[in-house]
């Protein structure tokens, strides 16, 4: 018969393999963009396109992780298919920041750095499928990144009711022509871990849109 301390070192075996291999075959990974405007970190959301998932609302760029993808390549790739291929690889990999945020879920967050763009510099890309570029999210803004915070303060407070009465997005930061008008709340919780450890990195490093 097994003792109470071989159950909890059994589970907690578990558990860790669990987790190390959500990091790598995870729900999901993604890029956090953003740039600098006037000394204020805006970031680079969209909105989502598809019927089946508008209901979430606005959030950073990512994905599934497929097959035996790692979290990178899984997070370049949807950069690339949800940004119209305005990113490119190549630029992705040089510019990624060596925090990365990693979710109880296995979901993955790399931050990257560019240089301001207007948000239908995203929009009025034509997606060639040929690239890998699908355009499966749109339309895009620039959200202030201290009104991330505060939304993500507000997801929190509401423990887990968010889902059921999202946090709106100013309107002021959004595009006349929209889905949707609130923060997905699976981003606002990753929002919530990256300022428990230390916010966003300080890069020098920028992405260049390629068009």
């Amino acid at each position: 018969m097994y003792s109470v301390t071989h159950c909890i070192i059994r589970t907690s075996l578990v558990l860790s393999a669990l987790i190390a291999s959500a990091e790598v075959f995870g729900a999901g990974a993604g890029f956090l963009i953003y740039a600098n405007i006037e000394d204020t970190p805006y970031v680079l959301m969209a909105d989502h396109k598809h019927v089946h998932q508008m209901k979430r609302g606005w959030g950073v760029l990512g994905g599934t992780v497929d097959g035996n993808e790692g979290p990178l390549d899984a997070a370049i790739r949807e950069v690339i298919e949800e940004s119209n291929g305005a990113f490119a690889e190549a630029d992705l990999r040089r510019v990624v920041d060596s925090r990365t945020k990693i979710l109880e879920t296995g979901y993955t967050t790399y931050f990257a750095r560019t240089r301001f763009q207007p948000a239908t510099f995203f929009s009025n890309s034509v997606a060639d499928v040929a690239q890998g570029v699908k355009g499966e999210r749109g339309p895009f803004a620039w959200i202030p990144w201290p009104v991330v915070t505060k939304a993500a303060t507000e997801a929190a407070t509401q423990e887990k009711k968010c889902e059921f009465k999202p946090v709106k997005v100013p309107p002021e930061y959004l595009p006349e022509h929209r889905q949707t008008s609130w923060f997905y709340c699976a981003f606002l919780r990753t929002v919530e871990l990256i300022e428990k450890t230390g916010g966003l990195p300080k890069s020098n490093k920028k992405l260049q849109p390629i068009r």
